[in-house]
């Protein structure tokens, strides 16, 4: 009995090994993924209020944000100008929900993969848009222990040259043809 008790503690060992490194990312990803959460939530209070003091300060000095269906911007001041000319334009958020679907811990960042869910005054239409996607952030690990946001990408699961077209969002035929 003593004998099968000894060989099972290298095995033991040697699970502990190869599991601990799994649990702790983790355990890191879940707490990141809470602080991310909280993070979107105060981008979304910040977006409908048009505070665009709080959300500058969610973004390091040089984020880069790729955004569909404009040039990408690589300094924080160029993406507040341009979200300022959306505004100016007639553009307003009327609602926005994150769902945040997995958190990678990546050293000194964290990157956030996750969809979206909008609905949006646009200038010239009477109802608000509809729109959802997916999007990715980077997030940077700040020296106090916060996070801004280093790079951020997203675009819409709708795809406007398709619809109309017989075609569904997944670049099929909607008569269930072949692509």
């Amino acid at each position: 009995m003593k004998k099968t008790r000894l060989t099972l503690i290298p095995l033991v060992i040697v699970l502990a090994i190869f599991t601990l490194p799994a649990y702790t990312q983790s355990k890191e990803s879940e707490k990141l993924k809470s602080q991310i959460e909280k993070m979107n939530d105060k981008m979304v209070k910040a977006i409908k209020a048009d505070d665009h003091e709080i959300l500058s300060n969610m973004y390091v000095e040089d984020v880069y944000s790729l955004p569909s269906y404009s040039p990408m911007t690589n300094t924080k001041q160029a993406m507040i100008d341009h979200e300022m000319k959306n505004q100016e334009a007639g553009y307003k958020m009327v609602s926005m929900k994150f769902d945040v679907v997995e958190v990678i811990p990546a050293g000194d960042y964290a990157i956030e993969i996750g969809k979206y869910n909008v609905s949006m005054q646009v200038p010239m239409m009477e109802e608000p848009m509809n729109d959802k996607g997916k999007y990715i952030t980077v997030w940077e690990k700040q020296k106090d222990g916060s996070l801004k946001i280093k790079a951020e990408t997203w675009n819409t699961d709708a795809n406007p040259w398709m619809d109309g077209m017989g075609h569904d969002n997944d670049g099929g035929h909607m008569d269930g043809r072949e692509k």
